[in-house]
């Protein structure tokens, strides 16, 4: 019977690798096999490789990386990053501004001011309608005089109807008596009307 080269190739693995012989007898010879891994190590390797990580994330513009980011697992901007201010929209009497727009909190105190819309003044003022789109919190940025603080000078007369008006004239805040008016052609301020208001020569 003819001898054939028979190959034996060890069962046994070791952090080497595996072995195998070639050959009978004298001729035998044992050389190293390509290593192999357990299937149980290539499982988990082949894990971690699969799992994302926020290290190699890009937040977009209007977010930030958040403070543990490189340590997440992720890979979206909800995952890996916080929203700043930039796209935020301020609610109610709150107002926008730009200096906040890198800063974390996507809410109004974190990205907004309060504005003077809602803000109660002293007496004798109020919040007008230029004032109250303005950032503030105090009464000096607020709030502005009404002529229920105006004293009338004596040739003008005081009125209610003006008493919320912003200011702090004569002119603005009170009527002007008939004593104000200069009559011409021969014409004078009637006595009995010298107080009453008027601005015409109809009406003094």
């Amino acid at each position: 019977m003819k001898r054939g080269a028979l190959v034996a190739v060890g069962l046994g693995l070791s952090a080497a690798g595996a072995w195998k012989q070639t050959g009978q007898g004298d001729d035998a010879e044992v050389v190293d096999a390509p290593p192999q891994e357990p299937a149980a190590l290539l499982s988990q390797q082949e894990t971690v490789s699969e799992t994302p990580s926020c290290l190699d994330w890009q937040c977009s513009d209007g977010y930030v990386p958040k403070l543990n980011q490189t340590a997440l697992p992720g890979k979206s901007d909800t995952e890996c990053c916080e929203p700043t201010c930039k796209h935020y929209k301020c609610k109610g009497d709150f107002l926008p501004n730009k200096a906040y727009e890198r800063n974390v909190g996507f809410n109004d105190d974190s990205c907004c001011d309060k504005s003077c819309e809602t803000f109660e003044c002293k007496e004798g003022f109020r919040v007008t309608d230029v004032t109250m789109k303005l950032p503030g919190v105090t009464h000096d940025v607020c709030c502005e005089q009404t002529c229920a603080l105006h004293e009338c000078g004596i040739l003008w007369q005081k009125t209610n109807a003006r008493s919320h008006w912003i200011g702090n004239s004569d002119a603005m805040c009170c009527e002007p008596r008939c004593a104000l008016v200069n009559c011409t052609g021969g014409w004078a301020v009637d006595d009995y009307k010298v107080d009453k208001v008027g601005d015409t020569v109809e009406e003094c």
